[in-house]
């Protein structure tokens, strides 16, 4: 398969996984939603984290099955997904709660975690 077609099916899994599953999980990774709550305790202080880690790698999972169809589940696309799962919840987090980046930004960063995704298997598997 040529890495064009990688690139556009892993993208449209990435849209899928970031805008139309996240559900709840866009309101649970902010920590300013668990604040705002009226049944907010304080026990619950680091929950937005297990918000964005549980994103992140459904994120991950989801935009990775076009390497995995391609290559199989190989040691090198499980280590990208759990890479890969890290990354997003660091971005996710610079964006929801410390306002460090905008949309664009992280739609940006994500694109180029897709791109990395697909040199890095180019390169040790081949087209």
């Amino acid at each position: 398969m040529e890495w064009y077609w990688l690139l556009l099916m892993m993208y449209v899994a990435h849209t899928i996984a970031d805008f139309h599953l996240q559900g709840n999980l866009a309101n649970l990774k902010q920590k300013s939603w668990w604040e705002k709550h009226p049944d907010y305790k304080p026990e619950y202080c680091k929950d937005y984290q297990t918000a964005l880690v549980i994103h992140g790698v459904e994120w991950s999972f989801i935009t990775h099955i076009p390497l995995i169809w391609v290559y199989g589940f190989t040691p090198t696309v499980c280590l990208l997904i759990i890479i890969n799962a890290g990354l997003h919840a660091l971005i996710d987090d610079a964006k929801c709660n410390k306002k460090a980046i905008n949309l664009k930004l992280d739609q940006e960063f994500h694109f180029i975690q897709i791109v990395y995704s697909i040199i890095v298997m180019i390169m040790i598997y081949g087209v």
